[in-house]
């Protein structure tokens, strides 16, 4: 079932069911585990996209007979299914010789060390700054000794908002932290696109070597042309333009091919 007609046709109550399906499927059947796991995903991140509260998502986690760890496990198996390798989706031959039909399991130890997604649901919108007013009185209601949770509820903030700025340099740590964390996430990203980007090097490598011989007679071919055209001179002027392009894919092939070796 496609993600196209999972969201034109399917409410919150039949993905439910869909998710709950695929679910048992995957831990019950031995030839398509996978592509259960995967359709189960599919469902969650459906109806992911349609849910807009927090307090939305847990309930319909309980509807479907997931768990929120399950949910993730299985929406992270659906965004992330065009990366893994087409190996984990064929049956293999265990470290004990035995033939194994390709399993979610499997595929989850492919995903390890990819980004995460969120894993709570939808947040409800973006969350509005704390005025200063309110900062300037947790601040004082703190330095008086007044814990946070009795702050929180004084102020009508929540507990963790009445830490944060409670003391000095609090806040500017957190804020570091999340900085921190927005870095890592990029740069997780970037490693993973540098790594599709070399699988798919490496898999065509015998296309590139080809393009790369082509190049090369081609580049051949032109300098002898050049060479038997000495009294055509604008003739000569389109050879050398087509020479110098042919060098530059020359250059581009070469350039790929280092990548695919590092």
């Amino acid at each position: 079932m496609s993600t196209v007609e999972l969201v034109r046709t399917r409410t919150l109550d039949e993905l439910a069911e869909t998710a709950q399906r695929e679910h048992l499927a995957s831990e019950q059947s031995l030839v398509s585990a996978l592509a259960h796991a995967v359709a189960c995903g599919e469902a969650i991140h459906c109806a992911h996209t349609q849910l807009t509260l927090n307090s939305d998502w847990l309930p319909w986690l309980a509807q479907a007979g997931l768990s929120r760890k399950q949910a993730v496990k299985y929406e992270r198996l659906f965004k992330y299914r065009d990366i893994l390798p087409p190996e984990v989706f064929e049956p293999y031959v265990d470290a004990q010789g035995g033939h194994r039909h390709p399993t979610a399991n499997r595929a989850f130890k492919y995903l390890k060390g990819l980004p995460a997604i969120a894993p709570r649901g939808p947040r409800s919108g973006q969350k509005k700054p704390t005025p200063d007013s309110v900062r300037s009185e947790i601040r004082r209601l703190a330095d008086a000794g007044v814990p946070h949770r009795d702050i929180a509820e004084m102020l009508g903030v929540s507990a963790a908002t009445a830490a944060l700025h409670s003391e000095p340099g609090r806040l500017e740590a957190f804020n570091a932290d999340r900085r921190r964390r927005k870095a890592e996430a990029a740069a997780a990203r970037a490693a993973l696109q540098r790594e599709r980007e070399a699988a798919a090097v490496k898999t065509s490598g015998d296309a590139i070597a080809e393009v790369y011989s082509y190049t090369r007679r081609s580049l051949r071919v032109l300098e002898r042309m050049l060479d038997e055209a000495e009294d055509a001179p604008r003739y000569r002027r389109k050879l050398n333009a087509l020479i110098a392009d042919l060098h530059k894919v020359e250059d581009a092939v070469v350039a790929i091919i280092k990548d695919a070796d590092r």
